[in-house]
């Protein structure tokens, strides 16, 4: 669903109050741009989680894993429980939850991103509208104020 605007009449603005506008037009595009990329990222956090879910439940218990302490640092484990897992369901909590449970966990909370993303897609392209209206207008008036001074 389209964002709800209030009109403005851009006929009635100057050349000045146009720029204006257009500029915060840019920065608000730009914040919504850094929202929506943060949106993305942790969707796509929440789906590699469920998608590792599925592939820890073929694991088998006393099944010796590496476990990641950062991203290129790793020690060995060995899998003590292969049905449930600890869940980070934020703010530093965690939940200890069943395999299936927590999948299901993080397809909610991936449905909630998209969900999301695709409310703050219609701000981004409600607030371009806006601004292809308003360069639309500078322009017209730009061209007006040309050709009146050619006139004289």
């Amino acid at each position: 669903m389209p964002p709800k605007t209030s009109s403005i009449n851009f006929q009635n603005l100057s050349v000045e109050q146009l720029s204006g506008l257009k500029e915060q037009l840019d920065v608000d595009i730009q914040s919504l741009g850094r929202a929506y990329d943060a949106l993305r990222g942790a969707r796509n956090r929440f789906q590699d989680s469920k998608g590792c879910l599925e592939q820890f439940k073929s694991i088998q218990k006393d099944q010796p894993i590496l476990v990641p302490l950062t991203s290129s640092l790793y020690v060995n484990g060995t899998v003590l429980d292969n049905t449930h897992v600890l869940v980070d369901v934020g703010t530093g909590y965690y939940v200890k939850q069943s395999v299936s449970r927590a999948q299901d966990f993080f397809g909610k909370r991936a449905n909630q991103m998209k969900d999301s993303m695709d409310n703050i897609a219609d701000h981004i392209q409600g607030k371009q509208r806006q601004q292809n209206q308003v360069m639309d207008v500078m322009q017209q008036k730009s061209q007006a104020i040309q050709a009146a001074q050619q006139q004289q």
